[in-house]
């Protein structure tokens, strides 16, 4: 281990994290400025001075105002050696679709060194799912090639590829259909995800655009589903992000987030409906049902925005003479 200059050090133009935490970072800062670099972890350089390993670490430094820091040199990295290296010490950092990415280039970089089983181990993650990751992107591909070169026509094969074939065989346009197949490996869709945006685009063709702007990633269906909807009903990524965190800034749990966009989505929805039917045309006997339905969840519809208003005033919200209408 030797002490080398912050600033003859290079960052790893490929390295797979593009995004640094900054509320982390800011942390690791605070720390080094008030207990110095650990020494326990050294930023491992390969003979040219650039990291191997520990890029959060030498960028944390800089920013606490370091001159030197610890570093152990390492000859002769292969390309896939380092991105094991960056993979096992980052992994947890990186969000799925540099993550996927990552994950395919070193299968690429160590297929012939070694088996997918054997990455899967050294990355600690399960098999399957790292197979999954591979096995999608090269589906994909083979997808976008086909589109990039004649039309759409269904592939015969031994193992049929559900995931791309409703893709595939949808109505929708060429471009819609690349975009898909493209979000749907870098994100890591299954079935059931691909079902569900297809038939969304299928249903809200001219919205095709910003329902594929948003990110599906996330595991938990609950989730990737709250966005699928505020994708139909018309918000921007950015606009879905900023409801979110306004309501994580109120300390709200996952499940009061999805309530309030569900809340809202629907709220949507009533306003279009409300919009279009003319009571003039109906029916007496369903002016009356309508009617009857109305009035029998106008009370706890007043009475919820009644508590609202009230717990809104007790927290300087609102004024007591002031309205949420107005």
């Amino acid at each position: 281990m030797t002490l080398f200059n912050v600033g003859i050090i290079k960052p790893d133009p490929n390295q797979p994290r593009r995004t640094f935490d900054a509320e982390k970072m800011a942390a690791l800062v605070a720390s080094i400025k008030k207990d110095g670099f650990r020494e326990e972890y050294p930023i491992l350089v390969d003979s040219d001075r650039v990291i191997v390993d520990g890029e959060r670490r030498w960028r944390a430094s800089k920013k606490a105002g370091l001159k030197k820091v610890p570093v152990i040199i390492k000859d002769n990295v292969s390309e896939s050696e380092r991105l094991m290296y960056q993979l096992q010490s980052e992994g947890a950092e990186l969000d799925k679709r540099e993550r996927n990415r990552a994950w395919v280039r070193l299968w690429e970089l160590a297929q012939t060194q070694m088996t997918k089983t054997d990455i899967a181990k050294a990355l600690g993650v399960d098999h399957k799912t790292y197979g999954l990751v591979l096995s999608n992107h090269y589906d994909a591909q083979k997808l976008l090639d086909t589109l990039g070169t004649q039309s759409l026509r269904r592939r015969s094969s031994k193992r049929p590829e559900k995931l791309f074939a409703g893709i595939e065989r949808s109505s929708l346009s060429n471009k819609d259909k690349t975009k898909m197949a493209e979000k749907a490996t870098e994100e890591n869709w299954d079935e059931v995800r691909t079902y569900e945006i297809r038939r969304a685009i299928e249903e809200k063709p001219l919205s095709a655009k910003k329902i594929l702007s948003h990110d599906y990633s996330d595991k938990e269906s609950r989730h990737w589903k709250t966005t699928l909807e505020v994708a139909k009903a018309g918000f921007s990524n950015e606009e879905a992000e900023e409801l979110k965190e306004t309501a994580k800034s109120h300390d709200a749990m996952e499940e009061q987030i999805d309530a309030f966009m569900d809340i809202f989505t629907y709220g949507l929805k009533l306003s279009a409906a409300l919009r279009k039917f003319d009571y003039t045309k109906v029916t007496p006997a369903k002016r009356t049902e309508l009617h009857r339905k109305m009035y029998k969840f106008l009370p706890f519809v007043n009475g919820y925005i009644k508590e609202l208003e009230t717990y809104m005033i007790e927290m300087g919200e609102l004024q007591r003479n002031h309205k949420l209408s107005n």
